[in-house]
């Protein structure tokens, strides 16, 4: 897992086309025009879906996982907090192979990553994290950029 300031994305582009695309996407687009709900950016490879999510506690979410995707986190408006478990074997249902994703029972995190308009985090495949849980604001809009792992 990355956790940056959205300057230094940049430090990143070379681990993939992908990522070195949806990070150009990021840099040179206001992702605060873009309409809730996905926008493609490059077919099933490079999508963004924006939404406005509810802060709560962490006891009342669940920590999730993909294989396929990357996930980059950018808030928009408002903070939240990240949290990341570095293995679990609380699965609370099986892997979704069509939605790529697994959810895990709320634990205690191992990290904690503040998330503000000026952080993002990049969680890439197998790595189990937990977004919008409370910090100061009890709504975050962000936007979710999904990467396909090439």
């Amino acid at each position: 897992m990355i956790y940056c300031k959205l300057t230094d994305l940049n430090s990143y582009k070379n681990y993939s086309e992908n990522l070195k695309e949806a990070i150009d996407f990021i840099q040179k687009n206001d992702l605060k025009t873009l309409p809730f709900g996905k926008t493609v950016v490059n077919g099933e490879k490079i999508f963004i879906n924006k939404m406005e999510s509810k802060t709560q506690n962490y006891e009342n979410l669940k920590y999730e996982v993909h294989h396929k995707y990357i996930d980059i986190q950018i808030d928009l408006d408002g903070d939240e907090k990240l949290l990341i478990i570095n293995k679990s074997e609380d699965c609370v249902n099986s892997f979704d192979k069509e939605g790529d994703y697994a959810l895990y029972a709320s634990s205690e995190p191992d990290s904690i990553c503040k998330m503000n308009t000026d952080y993002c985090a990049i969680c890439f495949p197998y790595e189990i994290h937990m977004p919008c849980v409370k910090n100061t604001a009890d709504i975050v809009i962000k936007c979710v950029v999904k990467v396909l792992d090439d």
